[in-house]
């Protein structure tokens, strides 16, 4: 789950959304580099001795590169297309969202009918490139995101294909990780789901 911003829309439920991604870990390692590259500006201009001279040269050259990677892959905030879950049209600002099945490819915002649709940090975290990690960061999501998409699922896409009264069926649509292939949903239908009605 992450966060967003109103950008427009909203007629029937349907709106343009800036997702904002926290990168504020590759600001701060460019700014690093940028220090960093600095310094050696400095040595290479005050060093007599040319093999130093060569290592602060070769040093500087693969923090240029590293920064010109960073730089390269920090995006922008993606805008993207999001329909409310319960198709409320009035909303404004800073909008929780939720990816389906836990993953950034397929993003609706939180129903609004009930207030729930207010970002909210604590409940809704927010969303972060993959450099904007620690490689230890990286490789736990990665190896722990099957097991949670499956077992510990947020959100699905589905039809109601049964109600009786406050409760009905649901049939799942497919989701798979999309690292694996793998299939998430722990069985292709639910039964006894309760209902919340909006009025």
């Amino acid at each position: 789950m992450g966060k967003g911003i109103i950008k427009s829309g909203g007629t029937g439920g349907l709106y343009e959304v800036e997702v904002v991604l926290e990168t504020s870990r590759i600001q701060a390692e460019l700014d690093r580099l940028a220090t960093r590259i600095s310094q050696l500006e400095t040595l290479i201009a005050g060093e007599t001795d040319e093999k130093r001279k060569r290592y602060y040269r070769l040093l500087k050259v693969s923090l240029e590169k590293k920064q010109s990677y960073l730089e390269k892959y920090r995006t922008e905030n993606p805008t993207v297309s999001a329909w409310c879950a319960d198709l409320t049209e009035n909303l404004s600002g800073e909008v929780a969202t939720a990816e389906i099945p836990g993953e950034r490819t397929s993003i609706i915002i939180r129903p609004g009918f009930t207030g729930l649709a207010e970002y909210d940090p604590s409940r809704d975290g927010y969303l972060s490139p993959i450099l904007a990690l620690s490689p230890a960061e990286t490789f736990y999501n990665l190896a722990m995101k099957p097991g949670w998409q499956k077992w510990k699922p947020t959100y699905r896409y589905g039809v109601i294909t049964f109600i009786d009264g406050d409760t009905c069926s649901v049939t799942l649509e497919n989701a798979s990780n999309s690292e694996t292939g793998m299939d998430v949903n722990q069985t292709g239908v639910i039964h006894g789901c309760p209902i919340g009605y909006m009025t």
